[in-house]
């Protein structure tokens, strides 16, 4: 939600109260903006206030491109912080690279007419006749293009499913053409299913060598300041993995490894950059001392402090292990 102020637009609430309802008619609102010569705008709806902005150059008929129209290489609109900044204008990360200039220019143009559409727009006039803030701006961060991934999974050539109700995770898990599974009930909010998502998760690894379970929640509560909220979703997670354990005999042939891709303060609400605990559960590995799960017993823990790429090679090196055996 933004106010203009003399032409600029000031940030009262960057997730307009984490709207849940009328996001996939905002974005259509937004589709095939034309934004400068060539290029068009197009939003798609993700999670929430959450949505990808695609930017496309369309090639007049016989045209030959000699260099790339469009680029990466521009800062975001995104001020950073909670509210009361503005959106600011991007820019081009070299001030000679033409595509960039074109680019930022392109995303300023988005910018601009993403507001005046939106403000108007039927969902918003009525979220405001409700007392419900608007969502009439798009702040835009971490441009990047489109390329074809290689990842060691593949490589491996090991079946791999994603268990998400995160629609960006299901993004990125097509990018690497993994097998996505999502279900109404699973959601990127606390109030996901995870019992639902965990037996989905069983069920997927009857014909999958590694299957990814995505839980959103957790980030969401630290987002809003609710550290309560976000213990007792690691509480239930904790609870319904036990059920799992407990009624499934082939339970104890399972590699389970715990991990976060970043920390986030409960208390300022923001991302930081403690390291996060992990945990690597091998039924044929061995040991620590380690009883609980958290940062503090975690430190202790034999694992020691290693990247994810190591948790992951870990993982991998663990399910080698089983297999020879």
């Amino acid at each position: 939600s933004v106010v203009k102020r003399q032409h600029r637009l000031q940030i009262i609430d960057r997730r307009a109260g984490r709207i849940n309802h009328g996001v996939e008619e905002l974005c259509a609102a937004l589709t095939d903006i034309k934004v400068a010569d060539g290029i068009t705008a197009s939003l798609h709806a993700a999670t929430q206030h959450r949505a990808v902005l695609r930017l496309r150059y369309i090639k007049t008929f016989g045209e030959k491109l000699s260099a790339p129209k469009l680029s990466a290489n521009i800062s975001a609109t995104d001020p950073g912080g909670d509210s009361e900044l503005f959106i600011v204008e991007s820019t081009p990360h070299d001030k000679n690279d033409k595509a960039a200039i074109a680019t930022a220019a392109a995303m300023n143009n988005f910018t601009r007419s993403a507001y005046e559409i939106l403000t108007d727009h039927p969902v918003n006039i009525a979220r405001q006749q409700n007392g419900l803030p608007p969502a009439n701006a798009i702040i835009a961060r971490s441009a990047g293009c489109y390329r074809k991934f290689d990842n060691l999974l593949k490589r491996l050539r090991l079946q791999v499913a994603v268990i998400a109700g995160e629609k960006t995770i299901l993004g990125l898990a097509k990018l690497f053409n993994f097998d996505c599974y999502t279900d109404a009930r699973f959601t990127a909010l606390p109030d996901t299913d995870l019992a639902e998502k965990l037996r989905c998760a069983m069920n997927a690894l009857d014909n999958h060598d590694i299957v990814f379970v995505h839980i959103k929640g957790t980030d969401t509560a630290a987002h809003d300041k609710n550290p309560r909220l976000k213990s007792e979703l690691i509480t239930r997670f904790d609870r319904e993995l036990g059920e799992i354990e407990f009624t499934n005999s082939s339970f104890n042939q399972i590699i389970i490894g715990v991990c976060a891709d970043h920390s986030t303060d409960s208390l300022r609400g923001e991302h930081n950059g403690d390291p996060v605990p992990v945990l690597l559960a091998n039924p044929v590995g061995r040991c620590d001392q380690v009883r609980q799960y958290g940062e503090s017993d975690c430190m202790r823990g034999g694992l020691g402090r290693i990247t994810a790429q190591d948790f992951l090679t870990l993982t991998l090196d663990a399910m080698h292990g089983g297999l020879a055996r």
